[in-house]
């Protein structure tokens, strides 16, 4: 990954920074879904 984030001054990544990524690829993939569209029932997160 050589993506430039603002924790490049580390050596690698910290948990924290693993943690941001993993919420941010979360939020880029729940914005891309209308949620609006979805059934009420699978809202709670089942499948």
């Amino acid at each position: 990954m050589k993506t430039k984030t603002k924790f490049q001054s580390q050596p690698r990544p910290s948990g924290e920074e693993i943690i941001e990524n993993k919420l941010r690829e979360m939020n880029e993939l729940l914005s891309k879904v209308d949620l609006s569209k979805l059934p009420k029932r699978q809202s709670t997160g089942q499948k």
